[in-house]
């Protein structure tokens, strides 16, 4: 007995001696040349990348690696390393290595710092069955992707598992090159834990970090050796700015798109890491700043989904919120804070890229539209929004200038992203419609049917890139103050003037009773491009009398340029005009406040053919004389002109 307890004396004495031998000696050997070299050998083969570092340092009680300022090659991402870090430390579990497995306690990464680079896409190579592909360098490899659990074990080998990760001070730098300009996003502070029980169960994990532009994220949830995730990232504060690229128009583009704000909200996934097969999104854009091919947004943007998996591609409800947004679209429609504006739908993600929206419904204040929508390639939209009531909507139409609105409204839109040029194309219907709408001076139940297109990134205003053409019927109404006929006796000078005083004073009909601003219809179709709205022609029907016009109406500015005709129904209610047709050799001036210009001949030519009218019959003995005392004039018009010029020569 005493010899078997010697015996077991000298093996611990034995076994003691070796550990602290081994303890001395192995962080002299861990740091060799030759051991560097097979370190890097291995990592080379691993990842395809270079590996540095400043030294090792191993222990034996704990058993232990200290790496000191290692380096992994940065590939595509440039000089730059793609994984850098102050120190890695690796603990090993003792009691495991006694059964041939390998059992990590703890690894503590200090210090990282990681360069994460999204390339375009690149044409696909022949395929080899003898060469060996190149990692990628915007993913990590396989080796440093493992989660802190057990892996299988190759034939004849050891288990290996990982209970513990920590990571300290560390700073990621994501670079997606994949737009232009390139989106880059800075994290710092990171702090990552993860932590397995058992090899059996789900890996715990949860990270902290900085956003350097502003904001932080917050990330918890499991993970499985399988690689099935169940994650939350929480985001407060989040500067939206450095994801501007992704609203870029591209190479050539020269439409303003800009993104600013801070996002708050949540974002859950679970399934297979690199395909969830569930994401629930709510989110909120604060202090919003956005533009987009004209589409102004700015205040509060809130956005949730609910999208699991169908057929390899996510789908599922989804709703935008911007009742307390300013929704603008250049100087046509603002929406202000506090009215509705909400867009909901079903989004189907299309396997080969790409995504559809079914049952989507757009509402605005009490425009209620029902359609569907298709992303690029070829992306379009069908909107469908039955009559609704006009009232208010002056609060969100600043080109008509406050003036109140009444009527019902109906639109057909449709939009599409062809060839690179969005355009919308919209179908409206409108009835009673107070045409006040169009101008201050304007009154009257306004009745059309408007067929418009126009680009939707033309960065020009509005009315120059419209077109389309418009039916429409306006009246009974009146023009405020405006009479077209009393403008164009006033211009048609003394000759005219003096005829139409004549009639009154020798009992003929009174002309000026048809000065009357009110009209019973003004009917027409208008054909609206390239900044105007050209008609051909217009037809104003007054009590006594008619105008038929054919010109243009500038949008900008809404300056007349047109000719026509006023003609004088054949009625006693038209007077010395009965039966008369007057040429307008042009109008000017505004829609608002028309100026008329009429030619000396035509002018001529209408009071002479009325030289059979009552006035003429009642004047006979008068025009006689002055035919008479006027130089022998062949006319009752040349005796009133040579009198008249006369007149003026004295």
């Amino acid at each position: 007995m005493r010899v078997a307890v010697r015996v077991l004396a000298v093996v611990a004495a034995l076994f003691a001696a070796a550990v602290v031998a081994a303890a001395m000696l192995l962080p002299r050997l861990a740091d060799r040349p030759e051991v560097r070299t097979r370190i890097e050998a291995a990592v080379h083969e691993a990842t395809g990348r270079e590996i540095s570092y400043e030294s090792i340092r191993a222990g034996l009680l704990p058993p232990s690696i200290d790496v000191i300022r290692p380096a992994l090659a940065g590939g595509k991402a440039g000089p730059v390393p793609a994984v850098e870090a102050d120190r890695i430390s690796l603990r090993l579990a003792l009691l495991p290595l006694l059964a041939r497995s390998v059992v990590i306690e703890s690894l503590r990464i200090e210090g990282a710092r990681a360069v994460v680079v999204r390339e375009p896409a690149a044409s696909p190579a022949p395929s080899s069955s003898a060469a060996r592909p190149s990692p990628d360098a915007s993913a990590p490899s396989s080796a440093s992707a493992q989660s802190p659990a057990a892996t299988p074990p190759a034939p004849g080998a050891g288990a290996l598992g990982v209970r513990a990760i920590d990571v300290d001070r560390g700073g990621i730098r994501i670079e997606d090159r994949t737009v232009s300009p390139p989106v880059v996003l800075a994290l710092s502070d990171v702090e990552a834990h993860a932590r397995a029980t058992s090899p059996e169960e789900p890996v715990r994990f949860d990270a902290t970090m900085q956003i350097e532009s502003g904001g932080s994220i917050a990330v918890q949830g499991t993970a499985t050796t399988g690689g099935e995730i169940d994650a939350a990232a929480t985001l407060d504060g989040v500067d939206a700015k450095p994801f501007a690229g992704y609203l870029a128009g591209g190479a050539g583009r020269t439409e303003r798109r800009t993104l600013a704000g801070r996002l708050g909200g949540t974002v859950r996934a679970s399934g297979p890491a690199a395909t969830p097969a569930k994401i629930d999104a709510k989110l909120r854009l604060e202090d919003a700043a956005v533009e987009l091919d004209g589409v102004g947004l700015r205040g509060v943007l809130s956005v949730s989904a609910d999208l699991s998996s169908a057929d390899g591609a996510l789908g599922g409800p989804f709703e935008i919120d911007a009742i307390d947004a300013d929704l603008s679209y250049g100087s046509v429609f603002r929406k202000p804070p506090g009215t509705p504006a909400t867009v909901r739908g079903t989004l189907r993600a299309r396997p080969g890229g790409g995504f559809d929206v079914d049952d989507l419904h757009v509402r605005i204040k009490n425009f209620d539209a029902h359609g569907a929508a298709r992303s690029a390639p070829g992306a379009q939209l069908a909107l469908a929004a039955p009559p609704f009531d006009l009232a208010g909507w002056q609060a969100l139409l600043p080109a008509i200038g406050g003036r109140d609105l009444t009527g019902r409204l109906g639109l057909d839109l449709r939009g599409s992203a062809l060839d690179s040029a969005p355009a919308v194309t919209f179908a409206a219907t409108g009835r009673d419609i107070d045409a006040r709408a169009l101008g201050e001076k304007i009154s009257g139940p306004l009745r059309f049917d408007a067929r418009f297109a126009a680009p939707l990134a033309s960065g020009r205003p509005f009315t120059d890139v419209v077109s389309g053409t418009v039916d429409f019927v306006l009246g009974p109404g009146s023009f405020q103050g405006v009479s077209m006929l009393r403008d164009t006796i006033q211009r048609s000078g003394p000759v005219v003037e003096a005829a139409v005083a004549a009639g009154r004073a020798f009992g003929g009909r009174d002309v000026q009773r048809m000065y009357d601003d009110r009209f019973e219809r003004i009917a027409g179709s208008v054909k609206v491009g390239s900044g105007f709205a050209r008609f051909d022609p217009v037809e104003a029907v007054y009590r006594d009398y008619r105008v038929d016009l054919r010109g243009s109406v500038r949008l900008s500015d809404r300056a007349l340029d047109a000719r026509g005709a006023i003609v004088f129904a054949d009625a006693k209610g038209a007077g010395a005009m009965r039966g008369q047709t007057l040429p307008i050799s042009r109008i000017g001036g505004s829609l608002d406040r028309p100026q008329v210009e009429l030619s000396p001949a035509d002018i001529a030519a209408v009071v002479a053919s009325a030289s059979g009218s009552a006035i003429e019959r009642r004047l006979g003995p008068v025009l006689d004389r002055l035919r008479e005392s006027s130089g022998g004039a062949k006319s009752p018009l040349g005796a009133l002109e040579n009198l008249l010029q006369g007149r003026k020569r004295n």
